[in-house]
């Protein structure tokens, strides 16, 4: 019985951090995208939230894939704080650009 409740515990947990791992990484990432993109191109503001959300899902996509894919659920949380912790920053101290 221990074996099958460690496992099921396992399964879960790489099961929550692909949902609400991936969505947080996507919703950053579609959030930082128009902080980024007029900076250092001629995009519109409007343009570069669209490509941002088109972008997320993607992202959401492969996060998912590689939650279940990883040799462990450490290895990937570290993964998911090693690539949210810059978005996170730059979203908190990124303004967005003049219109």
């Amino acid at each position: 019985m221990s074996i099958l409740s460690a496992s099921i515990r396992k399964l879960m947990g790489r099961s929550l951090l692909a949902m609400l791992g991936g969505y947080g990484l996507a919703a950053m990432f579609a959030a930082c995208l128009p902080l980024w993109l007029p900076r250092i191109s001629a995009i519109s503001r409007a343009d570069a939230a669209l490509i941002g959300m088109m972008l997320s899902f993607l992202i959401f996509a492969l996060w998912i894939l590689f939650a279940y894919a990883a040799r462990s659920g450490t290895k990937a949380l570290m993964l998911h704080l090693l690539l949210s912790t810059p978005l996170l920053l730059s979203l908190m101290f990124l303004e967005a650009p003049a219109p």
